[in-house]
């Protein structure tokens, strides 16, 4: 097992920049209004990135040198919960481990399994030892032992993507524009540039799939450093004031503007 996950630490995913992932199109955008805040070769490799291989590898390398970034673009593996033996000086009858991941939005259920299938075949061989998975027996099972290979739970396809060139899309990122450029910030002299992302963590959007196509995980408040100052996830999460109330002003209007005719939800 030890050499499993040796292995499987090894085998990373490749990343994947693709029109496919929202993040093209956040990268695309910025390239277009980052000015000099971007170096002029990441810029230039993004905007060519749809058609240049070379150009792509430059930018999916960069993104991937950056944690908060690199699984945007790149399946996620990790080994949470390994379990094994009862006592000392007693070898284990078995042993577990659980592997968690944040499938790629290119990728799917089947291909991460496949894929994993495929690491403990190349282990199990080695050692004389047999392997199941799913339903099916790959390597009749030894008096050595085998491998087991199952879902730990109900897993989940890639969320179906949002679409970003629709009325729906429009009208959210003209009240976010509207809040921000005429009542929050009057007096700023750029304009608000709204760009599509993805997010690594899974939500529940799986309820909403046969509601409709068009699903936005948004909270348009305002800040520097998100994770540092609103402490997201811990025990200590806040929201100041000001924001809480910019919150509120955005979903008073947004909801006036898709709730008519106008709006065009179709």
């Amino acid at each position: 097992m030890g050499e499993l996950q040796m292995l499987i630490e090894k085998d990373q995913w490749a990343p994947i920049f693709s029109p496919k992932n929202p993040t093209f199109d956040y990268m695309q955008c910025l390239a277009k209004h980052a000015g000099n805040a971007m170096s002029t070769k990441l810029r230039k490799s993004i905007l060519r990135a749809g058609y240049d291989k070379l150009a792509n590898s430059y930018v999916a390398k960069a993104l991937t040198s950056i944690k908060e970034s690199k699984y945007l673009i790149q399946t996620s593996q990790s080994m949470d919960i390994i379990v094994g033996g009862e006592k000392a000086n007693a070898l284990p009858e078995s042993v577990k481990l659980l592997t968690n991941h944040r499938i790629a939005i290119e990728s799917n259920v089947q291909e991460v399994f496949d894929h994993f299938v495929a690491r403990v075949l190349e282990v199990a061989k080695r050692h004389g030892l047999g392997v199941k998975a799913g339903n099916s027996t790959l390597i009749k099972s030894s008096g050595s032992g085998e491998f087991v290979i199952r879902d730990a739970g109900k897993s989940l396809e890639v969320a179906p993507r949002t679409p970003v060139d629709d009325n729906v899309w429009k009208n959210l990122a003209g009240v976010t524009r509207h809040i921000y450029e005429d009542l929050v910030f009057p007096d700023m002299k750029d304009p608000v540039i709204v760009a599509p992302a993805i997010m690594t963590g899974n939500t529940d959007t799986r309820h909403y799939w046969n509601l409709t196509k068009n699903i936005y995980r948004y909270t348009p408040f305002y800040s520097t450093s998100y994770t540092a100052e609103y402490k997201i996830h811990s025990v200590d999460e806040k929201m100041s004031m000001d924001n809480h109330l910019r919150v509120v002003a955005f979903f008073y209007e947004y909801l006036q503007v898709v709730d008519s005719k106008a709006a065009d939800n179709e």
